[in-house]
């Protein structure tokens, strides 16, 4: 069985590098750091092949990602859900959502995403009770406004919401903000996408406004209303930024609730640890290098102040030594042979294995 190493024990190699506890950096810190370190040092064959699938939340625009990604290798449609979806750039998605700022997104059956780095968007909440807005009151939402109207005619402007039930009347402004209804039913058919913020449902009675762009200057869009019995949690949205996370941003918005419907292919990082009792999500045959890399950041932070390159020095050091070699070897090794070449000339430097469907390639990394 193979040896499972916990943070625990990691700590105990730093004690023994350092001859006591370390005075520049909280332990967990220097794990994480070199477990940063080590798993983007190189393209390891380990952590490859991580799948997560991903739920479709009603009116987001976008989908967090699992902690642990490093790389996106490949996004698809699920069978069940069906469908397509293509990866494209930032630039081009930002494209597609300025060709199509008047167009609806009912039951797509395509999507366009991108990976982004963002931080956490500001956000508010919008709660109403039973009470359905009278004509003529409004939610202001940044510098937009959304004025509930009895009946949206073709004389409607960009802005307006018909009145329903209480509960319908909020899905129809949930639906105005992302462009996920009806056009010309559940709000004027001159609408607008909101340039600033998505909406959703996060409740029976409540909606959550969020700032498509992240950190803190969100903080500072209005969130206010007219409505007498429906009240948002402040007069701005709150709490923008913090360390940006990892997102696949998504055209068009999906406007309904999808469980499992994308599959996300993925190369796995560092997953962050905060407890001694967690295990490392490392392959027996590399603990050792690991150790080392803790060992290294440890006495790289102690010896800083008289020698401001140390830690640059231990690691590489560690990537010249032989735990370092050995990881690289059997990592290289776990799988060998990547089939019958097809459609090329085979090389003739290396090894050449024939089988029935002509020559077999090494490992090409």
């Amino acid at each position: 069985m193979a040896q499972e190493l916990t943070v625990q024990e990691c700590h105990s190699a730093i004690r023994r590098a350092l001859g006591g506890e370390p005075k520049q950096r909280p332990m967990n810190a220097l794990v994480n750091e070199a477990g940063e370190w080590f798993t983007s040092a190189r393209n390891w064959k380990f952590l490859e092949g991580a799948v997560a699938y991903l739920d479709l939340t009603s009116n987001q625009p976008y989908v967090d990602l699992p902690t642990d990604v490093m790389a996106v290798q490949n996004v698809m449609r699920a069978p069940s859900f069906g469908g397509g979806f293509e990866l494209v750039s930032r630039e081009e998605l930002l494209r597609l959502l300025e060709d199509s700022a008047t167009v609806g997104t009912v039951n797509a059956a395509y999507y366009w995403g991108a990976v982004t780095h963002r931080q956490r968007g500001s956000t508010g909440t919008l709660t109403r009770d039973g009470t359905a807005p009278a004509a003529g009151e409004a939610v202001v939402i940044d510098t937009k406004t959304y004025t509930f109207r009895a009946s949206i005619t073709s004389a409607s402007v960009d802005g307006d919401v018909l009145i329903g039930t209480a509960d319908a009347s909020l899905d129809n402004l949930i639906a105005a903000v992302g462009l996920t209804g009806t056009g010309g039913t559940d709000y004027a058919d001159a609408m607008t996408r909101h340039d600033t913020c998505s909406m959703k449902r996060t409740a029976t009675t409540t909606a959550q406004a969020e700032a498509l762009t992240g950190g803190e200057a969100g903080d500072a869009y209005v969130s206010t209303t007219t409505i007498g019995t429906w009240t948002w949690t402040a007069a701005t949205l709150a709490n923008g930024g913090g360390v940006p996370t990892v997102r696949l941003d998504l055209y068009p918005t999906p406007n309904a609730d999808a469980e499992d419907a994308l599959v996300f292919h993925y190369r796995r990082g560092w997953a962050v640890v905060s407890s001694d009792t967690t295990f490392i999500s490392l392959p027996s045959w590399c603990q050792t290098a690991f150790l080392q890399a803790c060992r290294a950041f440890a006495r790289g932070y102690e010896d800083d102040a008289k020698n401001p390159v140390a830690l640059g020095k231990y690691l590489l050091g560690l990537q010249g030594s032989p735990y370092w070699a050995a990881c690289v070897r059997r990592d290289g090794g776990v799988q060998a042979q990547y089939g019958t070449l097809r459609n090329g000339i085979a090389t003739h430097g290396g090894p050449r294995r024939v089988r029935r469907g002509g020559w077999t390639t090494e490992d090409p990394s």
